[in-house]
């Protein structure tokens, strides 16, 4: 009885997605070669390897062509692949290299594919409207400081790391020429606006605002919790900035 193609495909996605042994014991079933079956799994092993220099341009800048493939072979070998989407294959990526020994000597290279990995779900995430001018004048004619709560934009995301990564992230694009291991920690907002996707530095007075007031606390704990960061922080300063960048895109009063 011969196969229609479509179950065919079916077939050959069923045995890449299974063991070795199972594997096998499919293709026989369907009677494909093995020969045969290798070919179509480089197909797919290529095309998720592209998805991965797309999703991870930085990483691949830092480590190179050919460390970068002996990485992603490496990790597809240990992934299943059983998402829907091809680049959803990346998503534990930046946890396979934490876990790597051999990369000792670039400790902050997990971190840098956190952050781009960060960068590809806050683009295909839903953003909120910025407020209106009208809302704008409101929130700030009628603010509460015991009663009003803000919500950030949805595709936001606060991060922090150990490492300059800004710095190294800003020096692979060539638009910034050294990076200082030295420095340490540095404090991100990556948030889409407009429909593109924007990485900026925070100070940790500022940080610590939007975390507190990401959490939906009363204003008065977002200035102590401020403050016992950074004495001088201009909560005030922070709030109307946010507001009128879009940062929140909803208040409640």
């Amino acid at each position: 009885m011969f196969m229609k193609l479509y179950e065919i495909q079916v077939a050959m996605k069923e045995a890449f997605l299974l063991h070795e042994e199972a594997s096998q014991k499919k293709l026989q079933e369907i009677g494909i070669s093995k020969e045969r079956f290798n070919i179509y799994k480089n197909n797919i092993r290529m095309t998720q390897k592209n998805a991965l220099e797309l999703l991870y341009p930085c990483v691949l800048s830092v480590v190179g062509d050919i460390c970068f493939s002996e990485l992603v072979m490496t990790y597809l070998d240990v992934t299943p692949g059983q998402q829907e989407a091809v680049y959803e294959i990346g998503r534990a990526f930046s946890h396979f290299l934490k876990d790597k020994e051999h990369l000792f000597k670039l400790p902050y290279l997990w971190e840098l594919a956190s952050l781009e990995w960060t960068r590809y779900e806050i683009y295909h995430g839903k953003g909120g409207e910025p407020l209106s001018e009208a809302t704008l004048k409101e929130c700030l004619l009628s603010f509460k400081e015991d009663s009003s709560y803000f919500m950030m934009n949805p595709a936001s995301k606060l991060m922090t790391f150990e490492y300059p990564i800004f710095d190294i992230f800003q020096c692979c694009y060539g638009k910034q020429e050294a990076v200082y291991l030295e420095k340490k920690q540095n404090y991100l907002l990556v948030i889409q606006r407009q429909g593109k996707v924007y990485c900026e530095p925070l100070s940790p007075g500022e940080f610590v605002f939007l975390s507190f007031l990401q959490e939906g606390y009363p204003w008065q704990i977002i200035c102590e919790k401020t403050w016992q960061v950074d004495p001088q922080a201009e909560v005030s300063w922070y709030l109307q900035d946010h507001l009128f960048r879009g940062t929140m895109v909803g208040v409640h009063f």
